[in-house]
Protein backbone atom coordinates (compact mmCIF):
# COMPACT_ATOMS: atom_id res chain seq x y z
CA UNK A 1 0.00 0.00 0.00
CA UNK A 2 2.71 2.70 0.72
CA UNK A 3 4.29 1.68 -2.85
CA UNK A 4 1.38 2.70 -4.07
CA UNK A 5 0.52 5.66 -2.03
CA UNK A 6 4.25 6.54 -3.36
CA UNK A 7 2.80 6.26 -6.99
CA UNK A 8 -0.20 7.97 -7.07
CA UNK A 9 1.64 11.11 -5.23
CA UNK A 10 4.44 10.49 -7.81
CA UNK A 11 1.47 10.73 -10.60
CA UNK A 12 0.17 13.90 -8.67
CA UNK A 13 3.49 16.10 -8.67
CA UNK A 14 3.93 15.74 -12.64
CA UNK A 15 0.58 16.64 -13.24
CA UNK A 16 1.12 19.58 -10.81
CA UNK A 17 4.37 20.35 -12.95
CA UNK A 18 3.21 19.77 -16.25
CA UNK A 19 0.02 22.37 -14.69
CA UNK A 20 2.34 24.90 -13.75
CA UNK A 21 4.79 24.82 -16.99
CA UNK A 22 1.43 25.47 -19.05
CA UNK A 23 -0.05 28.07 -16.78
CA UNK A 24 3.53 30.23 -17.29
CA UNK A 25 3.68 29.03 -21.28
CA UNK A 26 0.49 30.49 -21.26
CA UNK A 27 1.21 33.54 -20.42
CA UNK A 28 4.43 34.11 -21.81
CA UNK A 29 2.74 32.67 -25.30
CA UNK A 30 0.21 35.75 -24.96
CA UNK A 31 2.70 38.08 -23.97
CA UNK A 32 4.86 37.51 -26.64
CA UNK A 33 3.90 35.13 -29.02
CA UNK A 34 4.88 32.15 -30.52
CA UNK A 35 8.75 33.13 -32.04
CA UNK A 36 9.60 35.38 -29.36
CA UNK A 37 8.95 33.03 -26.65
CA UNK A 38 12.01 30.50 -25.88
CA UNK A 39 11.82 27.50 -23.85
CA UNK A 40 14.46 29.36 -21.74
CA UNK A 41 12.01 31.93 -21.38
CA UNK A 42 9.46 29.32 -20.19
CA UNK A 43 11.82 27.97 -18.18
CA UNK A 44 13.16 30.91 -16.78
CA UNK A 45 9.81 32.04 -15.42
CA UNK A 46 8.68 28.86 -13.73
CA UNK A 47 11.56 28.68 -11.80
CA UNK A 48 12.28 24.77 -13.42
CA UNK A 49 15.16 23.23 -15.46
CA UNK A 50 14.96 23.72 -19.08
CA UNK A 51 15.57 20.08 -19.11
CA UNK A 52 12.12 19.52 -17.04
CA UNK A 53 9.62 21.35 -19.62
CA UNK A 54 11.57 18.44 -21.92
CA UNK A 55 10.45 15.64 -19.99
CA UNK A 56 6.81 16.90 -20.01
CA UNK A 57 6.67 18.40 -23.74
CA UNK A 58 8.77 17.30 -27.08
CA UNK A 59 9.50 20.46 -27.88
CA UNK A 60 7.91 24.07 -28.12
CA UNK A 61 5.57 23.66 -30.24
CA UNK A 62 4.45 20.34 -28.30
CA UNK A 63 3.77 22.85 -25.39
CA UNK A 64 2.20 25.45 -27.19
CA UNK A 65 0.04 22.93 -28.71
CA UNK A 66 -1.01 21.24 -25.64
CA UNK A 67 -1.96 24.87 -24.01
CA UNK A 68 -3.79 25.85 -27.14
CA UNK A 69 -5.71 22.24 -27.18
CA UNK A 70 -6.60 22.87 -23.45
CA UNK A 71 -7.88 26.51 -24.19
CA UNK A 72 -9.88 25.16 -27.02
CA UNK A 73 -11.87 22.37 -24.76
CA UNK A 74 -12.59 24.85 -22.49
CA UNK A 75 -13.99 26.93 -25.05
CA UNK A 76 -15.75 24.22 -26.46
CA UNK A 77 -16.80 22.49 -23.26
CA UNK A 78 -18.68 26.27 -21.86
CA UNK A 79 -20.48 26.86 -25.99
CA UNK A 80 -21.44 23.01 -25.12
CA UNK A 81 -23.40 23.86 -22.08
CA UNK A 82 -25.04 26.60 -23.94
CA UNK A 83 -26.45 24.68 -26.71
CA UNK A 84 -27.52 21.42 -24.72
CA UNK A 85 -29.70 23.60 -22.30
CA UNK A 86 -33.05 22.27 -23.76
CA UNK A 87 -34.59 24.50 -21.61
CA UNK A 88 -34.65 26.80 -23.92
CA UNK A 89 -35.91 27.31 -27.20
CA UNK A 90 -33.69 26.90 -30.63
CA UNK A 91 -33.18 30.46 -31.38
CA UNK A 92 -32.73 31.67 -27.92
CA UNK A 93 -30.09 28.81 -27.65
CA UNK A 94 -28.57 29.98 -30.85
CA UNK A 95 -28.28 33.86 -29.49
CA UNK A 96 -27.05 32.72 -26.21
CA UNK A 97 -24.22 30.98 -28.42
CA UNK A 98 -23.37 33.69 -30.99
CA UNK A 99 -23.27 35.65 -28.02
CA UNK A 100 -21.22 33.78 -25.45
CA UNK A 101 -18.41 32.15 -28.90
CA UNK A 102 -16.86 35.74 -28.93
CA UNK A 103 -16.58 36.68 -25.63
CA UNK A 104 -15.17 33.40 -24.34
CA UNK A 105 -12.70 33.88 -27.61
CA UNK A 106 -11.67 37.20 -26.44
CA UNK A 107 -10.44 35.68 -23.53
CA UNK A 108 -8.58 33.47 -24.81
CA UNK A 109 -5.00 34.74 -25.90
CA UNK A 110 -3.99 31.36 -27.46
CA UNK A 111 -6.56 31.03 -29.47
CA UNK A 112 -6.03 34.75 -31.19
CA UNK A 113 -1.92 33.07 -32.08
CA UNK A 114 -3.73 29.80 -33.53
CA UNK A 115 -6.05 32.31 -35.57
CA UNK A 116 -3.07 34.33 -36.56
CA UNK A 117 -1.10 31.43 -38.08
CA UNK A 118 -4.28 29.61 -39.36
CA UNK A 119 -3.81 30.09 -42.68
CA UNK A 120 0.06 29.38 -42.80
CA UNK A 121 1.51 26.31 -44.14
CA UNK A 122 4.59 26.66 -41.50
CA UNK A 123 1.55 25.99 -38.99
CA UNK A 124 -0.10 23.29 -40.76
CA UNK A 125 3.51 21.30 -40.44
CA UNK A 126 4.51 22.55 -37.06
CA UNK A 127 0.92 22.09 -35.26
CA UNK A 128 -0.23 18.99 -36.92
CA UNK A 129 -1.86 17.53 -33.59
CA UNK A 130 -3.65 21.19 -32.94
CA UNK A 131 -4.59 21.84 -36.29
CA UNK A 132 -6.81 18.22 -36.42
CA UNK A 133 -8.74 19.06 -33.25
CA UNK A 134 -9.27 22.88 -34.34
CA UNK A 135 -11.00 21.02 -37.23
CA UNK A 136 -12.71 18.84 -34.96
CA UNK A 137 -13.81 22.24 -33.15
CA UNK A 138 -15.25 23.36 -36.53
CA UNK A 139 -16.55 20.16 -36.65
CA UNK A 140 -18.56 20.39 -34.18
CA UNK A 141 -19.77 23.36 -34.07
CA UNK A 142 -21.15 22.81 -37.69
CA UNK A 143 -23.29 20.12 -36.25
CA UNK A 144 -24.84 22.34 -33.21
CA UNK A 145 -25.97 24.69 -35.89
CA UNK A 146 -27.38 22.37 -38.30
CA UNK A 147 -29.13 20.81 -35.43
CA UNK A 148 -30.39 23.74 -34.06
CA UNK A 149 -31.98 24.69 -37.20
CA UNK A 150 -33.72 21.18 -37.62
CA UNK A 151 -35.11 21.80 -34.42
CA UNK A 152 -36.45 25.38 -35.53
CA UNK A 153 -37.97 23.35 -38.36
CA UNK A 154 -39.75 20.73 -35.85
CA UNK A 155 -41.12 23.80 -33.79
CA UNK A 156 -42.51 25.51 -36.49
CA UNK A 157 -44.13 21.99 -37.67
CA UNK A 158 -42.23 21.77 -40.11
CA UNK A 159 -40.31 18.88 -41.55
CA UNK A 160 -36.35 19.02 -41.65
CA UNK A 161 -34.68 19.72 -44.23
CA UNK A 162 -30.91 18.14 -44.18
CA UNK A 163 -29.51 20.72 -47.00
CA UNK A 164 -31.46 23.66 -45.74
CA UNK A 165 -29.85 22.98 -42.52
CA UNK A 166 -26.31 22.30 -43.60
CA UNK A 167 -26.62 25.76 -45.98
CA UNK A 168 -27.34 27.33 -42.99
CA UNK A 169 -24.41 25.60 -40.76
CA UNK A 170 -22.04 26.62 -43.89
CA UNK A 171 -23.00 30.26 -44.16
CA UNK A 172 -23.26 30.85 -40.11
CA UNK A 173 -19.66 29.18 -40.10
CA UNK A 174 -18.32 31.23 -43.14
CA UNK A 175 -19.65 34.86 -41.19
CA UNK A 176 -18.27 33.83 -37.97
CA UNK A 177 -15.13 32.93 -39.31
CA UNK A 178 -14.60 36.29 -41.26
CA UNK A 179 -15.51 37.91 -38.08
CA UNK A 180 -12.68 35.75 -36.14
CA UNK A 181 -10.67 37.37 -38.54
CA UNK A 182 -11.58 41.26 -38.07
CA UNK A 183 -12.09 41.07 -34.36
CA UNK A 184 -9.29 39.01 -33.35
CA UNK A 185 -5.95 39.31 -36.24
CA UNK A 186 -7.28 42.84 -36.39
CA UNK A 187 -7.62 43.17 -32.99
CA UNK A 188 -11.33 45.23 -33.07
CA UNK A 189 -13.27 43.21 -31.45
CA UNK A 190 -13.56 45.93 -28.11
CA UNK A 191 -14.53 48.44 -31.16
CA UNK A 192 -17.21 46.64 -32.42
CA UNK A 193 -18.90 44.22 -29.50
CA UNK A 194 -21.48 46.58 -29.10
CA UNK A 195 -22.99 46.73 -32.65
CA UNK A 196 -22.39 42.58 -32.91
CA UNK A 197 -24.58 42.02 -29.71
CA UNK A 198 -27.09 44.73 -31.62
CA UNK A 199 -26.83 43.10 -34.53
CA UNK A 200 -27.37 39.33 -33.58
CA UNK A 201 -30.46 40.74 -30.65
CA UNK A 202 -32.12 42.28 -34.11
CA UNK A 203 -31.75 39.14 -35.98
CA UNK A 204 -33.16 36.76 -33.50
CA UNK A 205 -35.98 39.38 -32.43
CA UNK A 206 -37.17 39.33 -36.32
CA UNK A 207 -36.97 35.98 -36.43
CA UNK A 208 -39.06 35.33 -33.64
CA UNK A 209 -41.94 37.57 -34.71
Amino acid sequence: MHAETKKVQKVQNINKTRAQIMEVATRLFQKFGFDKTSMEDIAAAAHKAKRSLYNHFTDKEDLFSSVAVQELDTICEQLRRVFEDTTARPLERLQRFLLARFDLIAESGIYHLVLENADSSRASMRFDVLNRHFREFEGWEHDAFASLWNERACEEHKTPMPQKAEAFADMAQMLLKSLDYSFFVQRKYKDYKETYVYLVNLIINSLNK
